[in-house]
């Protein structure tokens, strides 16, 4: 292990237990960091396009549908309305068609929206995190309480971060 290798010139087993325990809770610190550097960094930031891209399938998915249903639809039209309203039967196929042009603009704005969204709501949680930090993390607790705190702090950010993008890339498909 990385301590042992570093207390092998010491030969004093006070300090090569010390060393090979720091260097184990090291590791766990650190994948901690690299996971939550992972999900900040790498994966937030594809969210919107995960979206984005969901829409935009179920869209297509419509329009397969719509492929089917618009003949049997045309075919009522055929037929005298049953009911005193001038549109009668057909306005379900009228709103599959509304829904089918109307959708794809829809869902570029609703990225648009959640992308302004976005911004804005990141700039008050960085500044919120940003004086919550400066609070957190006292200079004077000792290396292990500042390094307990700071990760707790960046896990914390995270999930704050996922809450924002979740919640603004919701828009792209409700719109």
């Amino acid at each position: 292990s990385v301590g042992s290798d570093v207390a092998s010139g010491f030969n004093i087993p006070f300090v090569t237990g010390v060393l090979q325990r720091t260097a184990s809770a090291s590791w766990g610190l650190g994948i901690i960091l690299v996971g939550a550097g992972f999900w900040i960094g790498g994966v937030l930031p594809l969210l919107p396009l995960v979206y984005f891209f969901g829409a935009v399938i179920s869209w297509l998915v419509v329009g397969l549908e719509a492929l089917i249903a618009v003949p049997i639809w045309v075919l009522t039209h055929f037929f005298p309305a049953r009911e005193p309203s001038l549109i009668g039967a057909s306005r379900q196929g009228y709103l599959l068609l509304f829904g089918l042009l109307a959708r794809p603009i829809l869902i570029i704005m609703g990225l648009v929206v959640s992308l302004l969204l976005m911004f804005a709501a990141f700039a008050i949680l960085n500044s919120m995190f940003f004086s919550v930090f400066a609070l957190m993390i006292p200079l004077d607790a000792g290396p292990v309480t500042s390094a307990i705190t700071s990760v707790a702090a960046i896990v914390v950010y995270g999930i704050a971060a996922t809450i924002v993008v979740s919640n603004s890339c919701a828009l792209i498909s409700e719109l």
